[in-house]
């Protein structure tokens, strides 16, 4: 019985051990006659491996994947992992990859996913995301999207689709060793044709992005501020080129800590957009004057200023910034760190830390670290005391008329801030000063979804301040000017 036990015992292990071998052969026999393989499976193709795959397989390329000249889409309507396993898979330039509602795709290893090295300006996304998929980039994946700079928000390396109907939930992730490239944008949050609402939709960015147009935008058209779509700016470096890097033209949750770089790191029409730390900077990377210093800000705060889009729903009063932290620096001469345009009393703003740096002037010293479009007695009225923490380089603001009456600094200075502050060899301190934030701040922060606050919460006014002020306001108050110069329509 005992040599029986024995006899069986080998077998099984023989069985094995034959099982194992078959595996490792079947594996090197693909790499001459396969493109892909499904568990241990030998594929002709990556779509038949998508075909064969059921929920939960990986798929192994094991060459490049050219289908540049198909007249379809690669399409993905189920849950399965793509190991690039140092392998690139080149879309057609007309339909790219989609992940359908309902699938989950994890892109992981290492190996790109582009289109053809010589798309036009026709070029569409790279990926598209529906709603209700998820879409996950990890690992050393690289995504390329070729062509031309275009004002579409079609060619895009990842476009997430609206998404109407509150029992979808759209989610896409990029951890950190990912790195996106595009001639166009790089991700865009809604899609025309498909709805003006991006429900339960939540985004995780991470890694290197590098655009020509904007980085990451959430369309003008998407107007939901309840179960809005949520963007997480989770570390990584972010850089466009050529225009603005994080737009929020339509309605969405931000919160931001990375490196950004752009002719405007951050812009904001519409939105919720917290900024716990990082490194934001203004400047024209490609040197060819596009965007000069009176378009080039480090946080622009836009409102309904130049708003050139027929569809947008965009409003002041759904804008609520806060700054807690970070470094906001504008390089380039006539630049400012902070540029606040067409806003109203219903817009909610407070800066609670963070350190700002403007150019130069046209006489050649430094600018003030902040710029107000409609500085007059209203702005003034409606939003004292919005600055509670901060280091400002050569001053917050510049010394203006208002109809016949000047404003010193420090009148000004008084009545943005709700601290105490002092000035240290030129700079303004307001409060704890810059009070950066911790950079891993921000990782794994969700931010509270919610509506825009009421602004009942408000920092509590300084009589003293505003009897002073008040005085010359009366005085100036029946012939008001608008101070600031609009910025170009550069942004589409």
């Amino acid at each position: 019985m005992k040599n029986l036990k024995k006899l069986l015992g080998l077998m099984v292990i023989s069985c094995a051990a034959f099982g194992a071998v078959n595996s490792v052969s079947a594996a090197s026999e693909c790499s001459d006659n396969a493109d892909a393989m499904l568990n241990n499976k030998c594929e002709a193709d990556l779509f038949n491996a998508l075909k064969d795959a059921k929920n939960g397989d990986t798929i192994k390329l094991l060459k490049t994947s050219d289908w540049s000249t198909a007249n379809k889409a690669i399409t993905i309507n189920k849950e399965v992992t793509i190991d690039l396993n140092g392998k690139s898979i080149t879309v057609s330039d007309s339909f790219g990859l989609v992940v359908a509602k309902g699938a989950k795709l994890t892109l992981t290893g290492s190996g790109n996913i582009s289109n053809s090295d010589t798309a036009s300006s026709t070029a569409k996304q790279l990926i598209k995301v529906e709603a209700g998929a998820t879409l996950k980039v990890e690992g050393s994946v690289k995504l390329v999207h070729n062509g031309t700079k275009t004002a579409s928000n079609d060619s895009t390396a990842v476009l997430v689709d609206s998404n109407n109907n509150v029992d979808n939930t759209t989610v896409v992730s990029f951890g950190k060793d990912v790195t996106v490239t595009s001639k166009g944008h790089g991700l865009v949050v809604g899609v025309a044709a498909t709805g003006n609402y991006a429900k339960n939709t939540k985004i995780d960015m991470g890694g290197t992005w590098t655009t020509d147009a904007y980085v990451a935008k959430v369309n003008g058209f998407i107007k939901n501020d309840d179960n809005a779509p949520v963007i997480n700016v989770n570390g990584g470096t972010y850089t466009s080129t050529d225009s603005t890097a994080l737009y929020a033209s339509g309605y969405g949750i931000w919160t931001i800590n990375g490196t950004v770089k752009g002719a405007q790191a951050i812009a904001v029409r519409s939105g919720k957009v917290t900024v716990t730390g990082g490194t934001y900077i203004a400047t024209d990377d490609n040197n060819e004057g596009s965007h000069d210093g009176d378009t080039q800000y480090a946080l622009a705060i836009l409102g309904t200023e130049n708003n050139v889009d027929s569809v947008n729903y965009n409003d002041p009063k759904y804008i609520d910034v806060t700054v807690k932290g970070g470094e906001f620096t504008a390089k380039e001469d006539g630049a400012y760190a902070i540029y606040l345009g067409d806003i109203t009393k219903d817009t909610k703003l407070a800066f609670t830390g963070g350190k700002y740096t403007s150019g130069e002037g046209s006489n050649g010293k430094q600018l003030p670290a902040m710029k107000i479009k409609n500085l007059n007695e209203d702005f003034l009225e409606d939003h004292k005391g919005i600055i509670t923490g901060g280091e400002f380089a050569s001053g917050l603001i510049e010394e203006i008329e208002i109809g016949l009456e000047k404003y010193t600094v420090e009148d000004l200075t008084k009545a943005l801030t709700g601290a105490e502050y002092k000035t240290e060899n030129g700079n303004t301190v307001v409060g704890n000063g810059s009070a950066t934030q911790d950079p891993s701040a921000g990782d794994d922060q969700q931010p509270s979804e919610q509506k825009p606050s009421t602004g009942d919460n408000q920092p509590s006014e300084n009589p003293k301040t505003f009897d002073a002020i008040g005085s010359l306001v009366t005085m100036a108050i029946s012939s008001l000017g608008v101070v600031g110069t609009a910025t170009k329509k550069y942004l589409r």
